[in-house]
């Protein structure tokens, strides 16, 4: 995490910088960049919204590289992150104690894969078995939240982003069927307007059912930014393989990498590291 009251300064591969000018809007002269950091910080109704969580450059660079450099709209991601953490604690009470989170952190449910796609995105794969039947979603969507921030931690996923891959074969509907609706408005307004990042894709297997259910509920509050990432596949897990190497995916997804158990042992660790 960078330290408050250091201005940042870019070190980014000549690769990555290419990609954030060419892809996100970036300056490619700091000055312009921390212009646009101070110009943000500047922007923001503390009065409405509450104080910074924080004040590093590296933090405001997240929201406005997650927006492509406009300001109007990375702004709107910097209220909305903001508010959301004050109107959802059922998340985010979670969240900011992550030591109540072992339980599904220990369960394989979800874990970041330590092979990246070609164009350097992160993939985490959420994939539900029958021992985690009766997890909470709560505790599903903090975990997720703990996952995101420290992935935003590293300009890499800033810039190249993530790509999403739910396996819902074995998920259980009753555990979203207890989520009052205000909440799933809420859930879907975390995902595609509070979160600053780039989401490049989302890959749903085995969704029958269960998906049509999230989607029933979801649907209402979901925008097109959201709808027009999504993919169903069924059970064909190679359509992705243009894009997620299946080196990637655990032999139960069809792939040859790592099973979910270890694969998530694996990211937990690295998770402990700053936790």
């Amino acid at each position: 995490m960078a330290t408050e009251g250091e201005r940042y300064v870019c070190k980014l591969s000549t690769e990555l910088l290419e990609k954030a000018v060419k892809e996100l809007n970036e300056p490619r002269d700091n000055t312009e960049r921390l212009k646009a950091i101070d110009r943000l910080k500047k922007s923001y109704n503390s009065d409405k919204y509450g104080p910074f969580k924080r004040m590093d450059d590296l933090f405001f660079l997240r929201f406005l590289r997650a927006r492509k450099f406009d300001h109007n709209k990375a702004l709107k991601v910097l209220h909305k992150y903001h508010g959301i953490r004050r109107k959802f604690p059922e998340v985010f009470d979670l969240v900011d104690n992550p030591s109540q989170l072992e339980e599904v952190m220990e369960s394989g449910i979800m874990y970041v894969s330590e092979e990246r796609t070609k164009s350097g995105a992160y993939v985490t794969v959420y994939r539900p078995e029958p021992h985690t039947k009766h997890t909470s979603q709560y505790m599903v969507y903090a975990y997720g939240q703990v996952c995101t921030e420290y992935l935003l931690e590293k300009e890499e996923y800033q810039i190249c982003g993530n790509v999403l891959i739910d396996d819902f074969e074995h998920f259980d509907t009753n555990s979203v069927k207890a989520i009052p609706v205000k909440h799933i408005k809420k859930i879907t307004n975390l995902l595609q307007e509070a979160t600053p990042a780039r989401l490049q894709s989302i890959h749903l297997f085995n969704e029958g059912t269960a998906f049509d259910l999230l989607f029933t509920l979801a649907k209402p509050f979901m925008k097109r930014r959201l709808t027009k990432h999504l993919k169903l596949h069924g059970k064909k897990y190679s359509e992705i393989y243009d894009e997620v190497s299946p080196t990637i995916l655990p032999p139960c997804m069809g792939g040859s990498g790592s099973d979910p158990v270890t694969a998530s042992k694996a990211w937990v660790s690295r998770l402990r590291v700053v936790s």
